[in-house]
């Protein structure tokens, strides 16, 4: 599946909860049961992650423990057959547990943080770059702030978000 595929794909995914119920923000209880039971597209594990993807690509943003697409869901053309590419959760599978966590596992092992705690901390970096950095580097600029080595995470990085270029 080439990327612009996966990102078309992952758009729909995260857009037809928003689409179905006909709402601009739901709940992220409301989201991963929407994917999970309603569609029954996916475990709810799996829709938990999903949210999580969308959140840390921007896709998704976070007001007041709701969540909102950063897209218009207008430009997301959706079937009413339309089912989720298999390829999709095992790219999401293989996505998840990558970065991200081990990123913040780096962190834990040095500094006593909870994981909630990193990613405030990287959602500050965030903001205080007006949001120009996604989370994955703001949690590698968190790590390189408290001088955790990272630099192999951050090479991945690079490589995935240039991945055909």
């Amino acid at each position: 599946m080439k990327k612009n595929d996966k990102k078309i794909e992952l758009k729909r995914i995260l857009a037809n909860p928003f689409k179905t119920k006909g709402k601009k923000k739901l709940s992220k209880e409301s989201f991963v049961f929407s994917l999970a039971l309603d569609m029954n597209w996916f475990s709810t594990e799996d829709a938990r992650k999903i949210l999580s993807i969308g959140i840390e690509r921007g896709y998704l943003k976070e007001d007041d423990g709701n969540i909102f697409p950063d897209f218009s869901l207008n430009e997301v053309e959706i079937s009413l057959s339309y089912s989720p590419n298999k390829e999709i959760l095992e790219e999401i599978r293989k996505e998840v547990g990558s970065i991200f966590d081990k990123v913040i596992k780096k962190i834990q092992n040095r500094k006593e943080m909870s994981k909630q705690d990193i990613i405030a901390e990287a959602n500050k970096i965030q903001s205080n770059m007006a949001k120009l950095v996604d989370i994955e580097t703001a949690l590698i600029l968190t790590a390189t702030k408290y001088g955790i080595e990272v630099g192999d995470l951050a090479t991945k990085k690079l490589e995935k978000e240039f991945d055909g270029f």
